[in-house]
């Protein structure tokens, strides 16, 4: 319990004075808590069974996912691409199957989409991602 806490005082240390400076300091702190969201989902749907360049391609998805512009012309892009990744990703039958690939892929448009919405609410004002972060 000691240690929660001491790691939530460390990360309100430094996460609070990157919401009141917003901008591109905050969608860079946005992308850096995506791809490590990411990577623990990773580390807890059997990485051992999965080529690492599939984490690489994943993880880049979720930062062009959180850096994604405002008419999301990247987010349609994707929608192309990662079919070719679920092909990719169930080449070997042996190891993987469909379930787990679009498993992989709905994770990535989650976290990639949810972040990418932290950063467009915190583009809208101050007051309306502190009055998200304190409802939750």
């Amino acid at each position: 319990m000691k240690k929660r806490v001491i790691s939530a005082i460390v990360a309100l240390v430094i996460f609070i004075p990157l919401i009141i400076l917003g901008g591109m300091w905050f969608k860079v702190a946005a992308t850096v808590l995506a791809v490590l969201g990411m990577r623990e989902f990773l580390n807890l749907s059997g990485g051992e069974k999965r080529p690492k360049y599939v984490d690489l391609i994943l993880y880049a998805l979720v930062i062009l996912l959180t850096f994604m512009d405002k008419n999301r012309t990247s987010y349609y892009f994707l929608t192309l691409l990662l079919p070719m990744l679920a092909v990719i990703y169930c080449n070997n039958n042996k190891k993987y199957n469909a379930d787990d690939a679009f498993k992989l892929i709905g994770m990535t448009i989650l976290i990639g989409t949810i972040f990418h919405e932290f950063t467009v609410i915190r583009e809208a004002g101050i007051m309306k991602i502190i009055y998200l972060f304190l409802i939750t």
